[in-house]
C-alpha cells in the first residue's frame, strides 16, 4: 500500500486471500465470502485478466470498476448489472465473461462466481485491510 494514500488501492498490497470453494452441484461456480474491507477479484486466462473490487457496505455491496481506479480496474462498459441488483455479468467481448451472484446468508454475504465452462480461467481473490 502507498504509505502515502491509502486510498491509491492500484499500488496496495492484498496480503490475505480469501478463501475460495468450490460448489458441489456446479463445477464452475465459485464461493467466497465477502467482508467489509475491500476484496480485488481478478479472473485471468491466459495473458489476460479482469480485475474489480467488491467491498460489503452494510446490507449492500459495492463494485468498483474503471470508473472508480481507471488505472488497474477493468472497463466499467464491460459490466452489466441485473435490474434486481443482486447480480452482474462481466463481457469484455473477446476471452473473458462471468457472472457474480450475491447471496445473503446468516454470517453475511457470499460471493458466488461462474466461470465459463469452456476455459480454464483462474481466479484469485485478495482482502485489503489498510485499503479505506
Amino acid at each position: 500500500m502507498d504509505k502515502g494514500n491509502p486510498s491509491n488501492w492500484c499500488d496496495g498490497i492484498f496480503p490475505e486471500a480469501a478463501l475460495i470453494s468450490a460448489d458441489p452441484k456446479n463445477y464452475y461456480r465459485r464461493l467466497f465470502a465477502l467482508s467489509n474491507v475491500p476484496n480485488k477479484v481478478v479472473v485471468e486466462i491466459g495473458h489476460m485478466s479482469a480485475a474489480l473490487m467488491l467491498k460489503q457496505s452494510g446490507d449492500h455491496v459495492e463494485i468498483y470498476t474503471s470508473e472508480n481506479l481507471p488505472a488497474c480496474l477493468s472497463n466499467k462498459a464491460y459490466f452489466q448489472i441485473s435490474p434486481e441488483g443482486t447480480s452482474f455479468r462481466y463481457d469484455n467481448k473477446r476471452e473473458i465473461s462471468f457472472e457474480v451472484y450475491l447471496q445473503e446468508l446468516p454470517s453475511g454475504i457470499q460471493i458466488a462466481l461462474d466461470l465459463p465452462s469452456n476455459g480454464n480461467h483462474g481466479l484469485s481473490v485478495v482482502r485489503c485491510e489498510n485499503c479505506k
